[in-house]
């Protein structure tokens, strides 16, 4: 088939499941991973012959998109903060306002000496390496209670060529002094990033331990029902 006619078959396939320009964006991102081309190169090779393993590869990411499968997931990896990160089910997506997120921190820290930096559900990794990715006067240690999560978040950072400390571990159960460190070690900068989905009480938790080390800046990421909670309204 050509690349003309495939990507003719791809839209509407789609144009049932989601915005034209959304499937175009698709079709670019899984062209550049399986084929190597860029906007450009398709543009200039539409009768190109697209057989074998890369037409199925195609076929196989379109069943994928149908039953709502992410594209990231698909072609595994994801752009955050002008670096690249593996990803699969076993991580999240870093969304684009973690980016703004990201970029804060970096400007709230930027012009500070020895900071430590923890990166509490680091999932992928992204926050914890795009930090020590831009403050390279920081200490960055990332934890998750995902074993395969941090198999990723290790690969990331060898990838993104930065150097995080990564502990499998609960934040409410982690024996800071089986490693050698101190609560005070984070005084400088906390980080906790709270889903929607989680539950009151890991909410609560979250509030609860935010109390107890009042001294650190803790930046984080939550839902307006979290953000009531803490202020203490309803």
């Amino acid at each position: 088939m050509i690349l003309k006619s495939l990507r003719n078959n791809f839209t509407k396939a789609l144009i049932d499941y989601y915005p034209e320009t959304e499937i175009a964006s698709f079709f670019h991102l899984l062209s550049e991973h399986i084929l190597r081309m860029q906007r450009i190169d398709i543009a200039q090779n539409l009768y190109a012959v697209i057989s074998g393993k890369k037409h199925e590869k195609f076929l196989n990411a379109l069943d994928k998109l149908r039953n709502h499968v992410p594209i990231q997931y698909i072609i595994g990896n994801t752009e955050f903060y002008n670096l690249t990160f593996k990803v699969d089910a076993d991580t999240l997506i870093p969304r684009p306002e973690t980016e703004e997120l990201v970029a804060w921190i970096i400007n709230d820290q930027k012009n500070k000496q020895n900071i430590s930096i923890l990166d509490v559900g680091t999932g992928s990794g992204c926050i914890a390496i795009a930090l020590a990715k831009n403050l390279p006067n920081a200490k960055v240690f990332a934890l998750d209670i995902s074993e395969k999560a941090l198999k990723i978040a290790k690969q990331n950072a060898i990838d993104n060529e930065v150097n995080v400390e990564f502990f499998e571990a609960d934040i409410f159960d982690f024996d800071f002094e089986k490693y050698s460190l101190s609560k005070e070690d984070f005084k400088d900068l906390m980080y906790e990033e709270i889903m929607l989905y989680h539950s009151d009480e890991a909410a609560f938790n979250y509030i609860k331990a935010k109390k107890e080390h009042p001294g650190g800046a803790l930046h984080e990421k939550y839902g307006s029902r979290l953000r009531k909670a803490y202020k203490g309204e309803k």
